[in-house]
């Protein structure tokens, strides 16, 4: 499957490098996305001619270099994606690394010698769906793998496989820079910080008002970093530009109570889908 998503930009030349910008690449809010998803640095100051580079399609684990520049995230090296020159500004497009430490995060940008530096906290919003320039959420049509757009909408009742990030962590267990695998399937789970006193997780999504169980939330086989959120529209749901959410709920167990002891839903931020 051929997959695009990454909106690129920028770049042109300075004595300095700077780090501008750290976001997550599925909607570009602030802040680093978790570990194994993709992240967008924007900087001035790199050396290079305008255009986009763009790491080799047939050769894994990805180079952590690309055109000379190399990106370290809590002190590991991260796979670079691609690489965008225009206007002065870069884009550095990376898979931040399964490995090392989530908190706190440290993100330095090199080339040729010359470095620079950045520390970044979480975004504020949990972003999971990639989305386009108008908002709407980058997905599929099951039935042909045609993209769900306004002008190739999707249908109450029907199933598509939407696209996203933040899931992390999954099993069985992935290598930084390689595409995920068809067999065995990467499936998201819990991280044992928060599955320790639970009875249980499941993830929704939330369709307007409705709510949709998931049939499969894993890793998209053949891709690096990417998500995939399978779903069944519901049946009921209403025509239009429809808000679109990814809610993971916790069942926390209870000091006074057997399971359940109360659900704990997380929602993402919202993305568009186009229903007809």
């Amino acid at each position: 499957m051929t997959f695009s998503f990454l909106t690129v930009v920028f770049a042109q030349t300075a004595q300095t490098i700077t780090i501008t910008a750290v976001t997550n690449s599925a909607d570009f809010q602030p802040g680093f996305p978790q570990k194994g998803s993709l992240a967008s640095v924007f900087t001035t100051g790199l050396q290079g001619a305008p255009g986009i580079y763009n790491a080799h399609p047939e050769y894994y684990p990805l180079e952590n270099v690309l055109n000379g520049v190399e990106v370290w995230i809590n002190f590991l090296r991260a796979p670079i994606l691609s690489l965008a020159f225009l206007n002065g500004y870069q884009q550095i497009n990376v898979q931040v690394p399964w490995e090392g430490e989530r908190e706190p995060l440290y993100v330095e940008v090199f080339q040729n010698g010359v470095r620079a530096h950045a520390e970044s906290g979480q975004a504020a919003e949990w972003s999971v769906f990639f989305e386009d320039a108008n908002g709407y959420v980058v997905a599929q049509h099951v039935s042909d793998y045609s993209a769900v757009t306004p002008q190739n909408p999707a249908h109450a009742g029907e199933y598509i496989a939407a696209y996203g990030i933040n899931l992390a962590p999954v099993f069985p267990t992935q290598v930084t820079g390689v595409p995920a695998p068809a067999q065995p399937l990467a499936i998201s789970f819990p991280p044992l910080s928060m599955s320790e006193g639970l009875c249980g997780m499941h993830d929704d999504v939330g369709v307007g008002p409705a709510t949709a169980g998931t049939s499969y939330v894993g890793l998209t086989p053949g891709t690096i970093g990417v998500y995939q959120i399978n779903f069944q529209i519901p049946k009921d749901t209403g025509v239009g530009d429809v808000p679109l959410v990814f809610i993971r709920i916790l069942n926390l167990k209870n000091l006074h109570a057997e399971c359940p002891g109360g659900d704990t839903p997380k929602s993402s931020r919202p993305v568009k889908l186009p229903i007809q």
